[in-house]
């Protein structure tokens, strides 16, 4: 049976028979290596059941899309076994850029997606049109330096390892860091109690 992709649950692609087993760290991990920039199109695949790593993972100075898709269930294995930053859905770290539409991030370790970044040059996710759902901690979260825009998406259930607050513990969409840069518009986004 194939998996609801993004809150009009148009389907997933189907993993097919020959498809290869979950992986034990990242699904996929894009970096821009030595100074040399990187593109990548991800679109109808499934970044699921990564055991103790992070769906999709940018580093330094990756352009990328993902669409129609799904990255859910990572972070599979025993807590225990789990990565000090592993179990995310979705995790963009340097000056990348992202843009996510039609996809769902659920059911992921830890948060649904992060961005942060400690270089000069911001880091930009745009989320639109997707299902943000059942992560273990926060379902958005905008660090330093970073930009984006948040638009026609459901976000809910989020922080099932820990209460819900911005001081207590985990939260839908969450924005934090040194308060340079940001311009995160949101629109009409569905937040359910």
């Amino acid at each position: 049976m194939a998996r609801p992709c993004g809150p009009r649950r148009r389907r997933c692609p189907r993993a097919g028979a020959g498809a290869p087993p979950r992986g034990y760290s990242h699904g996929v991990l894009a970096t821009a290596y030595l100074g040399v920039s990187t593109s990548l199109a991800i679109a109808r695949s499934w970044l699921d059941g990564s055991q103790t790593g992070i769906g999709l993972a940018l580093e330094g100075g990756v352009t990328a899309t993902l669409t129609d898709s799904s990255v859910s269930g990572n972070g599979s294995a025993p807590p225990s076994q789990i990565l000090p930053v592993g179990g995310r859905g979705i995790q963009v770290v340097g000056p990348s850029t992202l843009s996510v539409s039609g996809s769902t991030v659920s059911d992921n370790h830890d948060g649904g997606i992060l961005v942060d970044n400690t270089s000069p040059a911001a880091a930009s996710v745009t989320v639109t049109d997707s299902a943000i759902e059942g992560n273990g901690t926060n379902g958005v979260i905008y660090g330093n330096n970073t930009q984006g825009l948040v638009a026609r998406n459901v976000i809910s259930g989020n922080g099932q390892r820990g209460s819900r607050g911005a001081t207590t513990g985990f939260n839908g969409v969450e924005i934090q860091g040194d308060g340079l840069g940001w311009s995160i518009p949101f629109r009409a986004v569905q937040l359910p109690r």
